[in-house]
């Protein structure tokens, strides 16, 4: 187990899953069932809207729409993809930018897959050992001059 500083509040706590102590979890859940509450009553409000009516900041709905906790169905204006500006329930990109962004990902990932294994490898015993001394001289001199 970890000890880690609660970035909301600033504790100490062991880490397991979350990074949150487990007082920001329960407060963070509490605003959830908070800000769902709401949008089952008005099924149409904006950020602000339900951060007026929640007390719950702006930020922290969008950070919490953003990271898929939070879903507003229905509400297609809540977000917006931030690579087309489509509308968008949760997340941070809309279906088709995703599954493109994924695509270009992987697509990137096998080139240099490929491109790695295509290098050369030394041809003797002599030639591995002064490969992986000279990239070690170069590690350490990275780390200590920095």
């Amino acid at each position: 187990m970890e000890l880690r500083n609660c970035p909301e509040c600033g504790k100490l706590f062991t880490y397991v899953s979350r990074n949150l102590c487990p007082e920001c979890i329960a407060k963070e859940d509490e605003m959830l069932r908070m800000i769902q509450s709401f949008l089952d009553e008005h099924k149409n409000a904006t950020i602000s809207e339900i951060s007026e009516g929640t007390g719950v900041p702006g930020e922290k709905i969008v950070s919490l729409l953003q990271d898929g906790r939070l879903v507003a169905t229905g509400q297609t204006h809540l977000l917006s993809c931030e690579r087309c500006g489509a509308s968008i329930t949760h997340g941070r990109f809309c279906a088709t930018c995703s599954t493109t962004l994924k695509k270009s990902f992987k697509r990137t990932t096998e080139e240099t897959t490929s491109t790695t294994s295509q290098r050369r490898e030394p041809e003797s015993e002599k030639d591995k050992k002064d490969s992986g001394a000279r990239v070690y001289i170069r590690d350490f001199h990275r780390k200590t001059h920095r």
